[in-house]
């Protein structure tokens, strides 16, 4: 997996696109939503997200996503090498329930340190900063899918009318043909 390369000394500004199942709709409008991310060799949370104080939203529409804004004054945490970093986003969907809680999906980030950071002045033994600038101020993460996901189901094969038959991906459907 190719995470998606962030900086540890700037606002991290994130489009994290979802892809909906065919046929599904989702609207998470008007939920509670939060996204801790920490390092993926375990530790305490170094930034947080959450509908509460407005840095975690759903944008709705054709192309449905999540906006994420990790403000940089909003954070201590700074790092001396690339560092790669996970946040699993969940919702509540009861306000009188809180501990009610279901998982949307995981985002993975790569932190990088910053131009001012202190890892800078170390010797590196590869470069620390992205080589280009986030598109349109966010940077895009690998889309999340959402809906009924696994295997896809087969369908039933009869001895008579599918012998000779070959399962076959038809139009993103198996079929025997």
């Amino acid at each position: 997996m190719n995470a998606t390369a962030v900086i540890d000394t700037a606002d991290i500004l994130l489009a994290q696109p979802i892809t909906v199942a065919p046929g599904e709709t989702i609207d998470f409008s008007g939920t509670a939503l939060t996204v801790d991310f920490a390092s993926i060799r375990g530790g305490a949370v170094v930034m947080s997200a959450s509908t509460a104080d407005g840095t975690l939203a759903f944008v709705g529409g054709a192309a449905p996503y999540f906006r994420i804004d990790l403000r940089v004054a909003d954070r201590t945490w700074r790092i001396a090498r690339p560092t790669s970093v996970r946040g699993d986003i969940l919702r509540r969907p009861d306000p009188m329930n809180p501990a009610q809680v279901e998982w949307l999906g995981r985002i993975e980030l790569r932190v990088l340190p910053g131009s001012i950071s202190d890892a800078i002045i170390l010797p590196a033994q590869s470069p620390v900063l992205i080589d280009a600038q986030p598109y349109d101020g966010r940077i895009v993460t690998a889309p999340m899918v959402m809906g009924p996901q696994g295997a896809p189901a087969y369908p039933a094969y009869d001895p008579i009318l599918d012998e000779g038959k070959t399962l076959r991906i038809v139009a993103g459907v198996p079929t025997w043909v």
